[in-house]
């Protein structure tokens, strides 16, 4: 099992590239429909390739070179070892706090809800109101919180 952790980074890696994968083809399977969209459904992928995608890599790569601390994944197994944060650690949630805030203000600020459901056929099952992303939105963001503080509290 811990060979299985030992890969986790690289797992996380190929699947977010699967991902951005998948979304590039639909992308352009549905700009064919809707040539109208194409650039809205291409700034989708780019940028959940490059910021997403980027900080999967990131993290990745702190986890490979051993200096993660609370994100890096237990080995040897065990939940009863704590782990306490590293620098890089504080550094990463920095960056994801920053891109999260960022996605938020482009939500609730500037009409990104209404792009969203402009665009959410891009994805396979997406809230059909502005009001629903935006309800969704904060439930992942508390869900979030609440996860990293725990991880940074114990």
């Amino acid at each position: 099992m811990n060979d299985f952790f030992r890969f986790i980074p690289l797992i996380a890696v190929a699947v977010v590239a699967a991902n951005v994968a998948v979304l590039y083809a639909r992308a352009n399977r549905l700009s064919a429909r809707t040539p109208e969209k194409r650039s809205g459904y291409q700034k989708l992928v780019r940028t959940f390739a490059l910021y997403f995608g980027g900080l999967t890599v990131v993290w990745a790569v702190g986890v490979s070179l051993g200096i993660a601390g609370v994100f890096a994944p237990p080995v040897p197994v065990s939940v009863m070892v704590p782990r306490s944060a590293t620098v890089f650690d504080w550094c990463l949630l920095a960056a994801w706090a920053l891109v999260l805030t960022r996605f938020s203000v482009w939500l609730y600020r500037q009409d990104g809800a209404a792009f969203l459901v402009a665009h959410g056929d891009l994805f396979d099952t997406f809230p059909r109101s502005a009001l629903g992303v935006k309800v969704l939105w904060a439930c992942m963001l508390t869900v979030g919180a609440i996860s990293a503080i725990h991880q940074f509290s114990v």
